[in-house]
This record gives C-alpha cells, structure tokens and sequence, in this order.
C-alpha cells in the first residue's frame, strides 16, 4: 500500500510539473506575440523554382531567437521548434519552408546582416556550422538560426540573394 501511495503521489508531482512548464510555455508565446507581428508566409516570386532566379537546397531550422540573447528563444507564431527545413532564396529575401509548421519569409529589406555561429540554445556544431540571419519584425530584432548540409548548399544559398551575400560576414 504505501508503494502505491508513493508512487501515486510520485505521479501526481511529475504532471503538476508538466503542467506548469506548458503554463510557462504558452504564457511565453502570449508574451512574445504582443511584441511583434506575425512574420510572412511567402514573398513575391518564390512560388515556383522553375525560373532558376531562386535557390532552394535542404536544411535544418535550428531556431529563432531575440537578436544578441542566444538562449532566448521566440515561442511565438510556431517559430519555437527546430525541424526539417526547405530554404529558398532570391533577390527578394528568403523563405524557410518547415515541416509541419508555418513557412517563415523574410524580405531582403529585413534582414540586417548574416553570420556563422558555432552554438544556439541547444544546439553547438563545429566553427562556422550554423548561419544565423539577423532580421527585423515591426521593431523586434531577431535571429534565425540554420544549419545547412553541406557547405555548398549553405554557399548556394547565400550567394543566391544580394541581400544575404552584401551582408554575410
């Protein structure tokens, strides 16, 4: 009897936590919201990739984060996952297609500038693995973390848009 009290109450304390880390989790995404819109889905000219003016190669969405605060991740607008990615790149911006979220589009006339990092919250990679895209929503500045499978579709990409190679580091 007292193993079944004790782990009913063993039980009852690990939901108690799960419920107060998803109460912390939306609140969070509420929070973050408020401050800024929610990002495009798209732009002009990336609906098809037959006219070779836009990249698009494999990668991997690690996050989004507040611009200088690497281990303050964005939860809102679903940009709070990492997954499978598809990236496409053109003179107008960049457009983050993820797996079973929302697209993510950013206008070249967002972004603030483009550079390798080595680590984000959970994920640490080797020197220059991961591309970070520092981007502005209303008056949020954010960035977007990405890490691509090989060096040359990271290369194709950031050589596909003017914007993202004018300002990469």
């Amino acid at each position: 009897m007292a193993k079944l009290i004790t782990a009913l109450l063993a039980l009852a304390i690990f939901a108690g936590l799960v419920a107060l880390a998803t109460a912390a989790w939306r609140r969070r995404r509420k929070d973050q919201a408020v401050g800024f819109s929610a990002p495009a889905e798209g732009l002009a000219g990336f609906d098809s990739v037959e006219n070779n003016s836009v990249s698009a190669v494999k990668a991997q969405y690690v996050a989004t984060t507040i611009a200088g605060e690497p281990l303050n991740r964005v939860t809102a607008y679903g940009l709070g996952f990492r997954g499978r990615a598809t990236v496409f790149a053109g003179e107008a911006g960049i457009v983050i297609d993820r797996k079973g979220e929302r697209a993510l589009a950013i206008a070249a006339d967002q972004i603030g500038g483009v550079n390798f990092v080595q680590a984000v919250i959970d994920r640490a990679v080797e020197k220059e693995g991961l591309v970070a895209i520092n981007w502005r929503q209303d008056q949020t500045e954010l960035t977007t973390v990405l890490r691509f499978n090989s060096a040359a579709d990271r290369n194709e990409i950031l050589q596909a848009s003017s914007a993202l190679t004018r300002k990469a580091i």
